[in-house]
């Protein structure tokens, strides 16, 4: 290999881990953990996918500060893996688990196994809070283009009884988020999202509601 080829394949790999070190994931799981830092032990974290990243949440619950974990794509067994180091440095006095709609793609990015990978988070985060709260999968609007047909409904009801059954026998609080946003037909509320997963701000305000509820309940016992 000539030195030109040598250097161009070098800098192609320099490129490459830079561009990694500045994909969306580094810098959010940095941007979550200076924000833990700054609240510093006691606080509260809602921890999650794009539907939790998204979400403008209270600034404070009880008169503790709310740090919102949300990661964008997240499915349970992502979480498993960067959760860890991410609250290795703090202790929360409530954490509100809110993952699963990543999992129940049509077609799945990879093939980890929901029930497994969550009940493994849950036992990561109960090292680092004193109480845990579990939320249910809120569903998909069929007639939307992140609907029925990207997500599936048999999936989210499947990952659903999995985390009612988990909360039961653990003991964690549940926030119960599918009953909350889902109309008589099971579907999500059609004004609750645009794109059929995530939601408006109509759909923000119920989740924020319940989630709010569901926190300073716990926070009270």
């Amino acid at each position: 290999m000539t030195p030109g080829r040598i250097l161009g394949r070098t800098v192609r790999r320099i490129r490459s881990v830079w561009w990694q070190g500045h994909l969306h994931g580094d810098i959010r799981k940095q941007m979550i953990e200076s924000q833990l830092a700054q609240a510093g032990p006691g606080a509260i974290a809602i921890i999650g996918d794009s539907r939790v990243e998204t979400a403008l949440t209270p600034p404070s619950i009880s008169g503790r500060t709310v740090v919102n974990a949300g990661f964008g794509s997240a499915t349970a067994g992502l979480l498993v893996k960067i959760v860890p180091s991410m609250f290795e440095h703090t202790h929360l006095s409530c954490a509100v688990i809110a993952v699963g709609i990543n999992n129940a793609r049509v077609n799945p990015v990879d093939d980890e196994d929901f029930e497994i990978c969550f009940r493994r988070l849950t036992e990561i985060v109960e090292r680092v809070s004193d109480r845990i709260l579990l939320t249910t999968i809120a569903p998909v609007l069929a007639a939307a283009p992140l609907g029925v047909g990207y997500f599936s409904q048999e999936k989210i009801r499947s990952n659903n009884e999995t985390i009612n059954r988990l909360a039961v026998a653990r003991g964690y609080g549940l926030i119960d988020l599918a009953k909350a946003t889902s109309d008589t037909f099971g579907d999500l509320y059609s004004d609750f999202s645009v794109d059929g997963v995530h939601f408006t701000a109509a759909g923000y305000a119920r989740w924020n509601s319940e989630i709010t509820r569901g926190i300073s309940s716990a926070l009270s016992m």
